[in-house]
């Protein structure tokens, strides 16, 4: 074998390890990069989750307490009713601190 064939031989070799070397290292950070986005996208999701519940659940703490000692007949009293029924669905997304004050209220 030639020192020309040999050369040729090292470099394809060291060709093929670089390429193998690379496409592993590309894979491991495209799997980091997209697991970071997932914990971004469920984070903000969450954050508009626990967000919605705050405003639902201010809401239903005001009409509570605006229409205390008044008689909840009608329609009046079916809304009262569903305000009630669906907060406590809202209760898991509150901060721990506030969870306890919203359940006193409602």
């Amino acid at each position: 074998m030639t020192d020309a064939a040999l050369n040729a031989l090292i470099g394809a070799g060291g060709a093929l390890v670089g390429s193998v070397v690379g496409a592993v290292t590309t894979y491991f950070v495209q799997k980091k990069l997209i697991a970071a986005q997932a914990t971004r996208e469920l984070r903000r999701d969450f954050l508009g989750k626990q967000l919605v519940s705050l405003q639902e659940l201010n809401m239903a703490i005001d009409f509570v307490l605006g229409n205390q000692g008044r008689t909840q007949g009608g329609p009046v009293g079916e809304l009262f009713v569903g305000i009630v029924k669906e907060s406590p669905r809202h209760l898991a997304f509150l901060p721990a601190d506030l969870r306890e004050d919203a359940k006193a209220h409602l």
